[in-house]
């Protein structure tokens, strides 16, 4: 999350044609949640600096089909913010990373996304800044 001449974004990304998502992945070996969630969001991002986790903001369960395999998965998503004096730089992403996008509280409602299960969490994201704002660096 960053605010932009004080108003609040969260950042998104599109990798499908459908629509946006936010950066996700599995756990690898004995990593936490939150470790996983750090590694995912450089990973996918080309963020050029660890952020700091400021507070969960839910999770989603989903399953799919591999060949006949169902596979269920459930994914922890983060409210992260730069730590302090950090600028927000970001390098080189994977090329199915088709775009990142900084998004304010008013487009939410009408943002494409991959699955409406986002849109709660994206409001959670935007509702823990507004009880804390002085947390979140301009």
């Amino acid at each position: 999350m960053r605010t932009k001449e004080g108003t609040p974004e969260l950042l998104v990304m599109r990798i499908r044609a459908s629509g946006y998502e936010l950066p996700k992945g599995h756990l690898e070996g004995v990593e936490s949640a939150e470790e996983a969630a750090i590694r995912e969001l450089l990973e996918e991002t080309g963020l050029m600096f660890s952020p700091e986790i400021h507070a969960p903001i839910g999770y989603l369960d989903y399953s799919f089909r591999r060949r006949t395999l169902l596979i269920q998965k459930r994914v922890h998503y983060f409210v992260f913010i730069p730590r302090k004096k950090e600028h927000l730089t970001f390098g080189d992403r994977p090329a199915i990373i088709r775009e990142l996008r900084w998004i304010s509280e008013r487009e939410v409602p009408s943002l494409p996304l991959v699955s409406e299960q986002l849109r709660p969490v994206l409001d959670k994201a935007f509702e823990i800044f507004r009880s804390q704002p002085s947390r979140f660096p301009l």
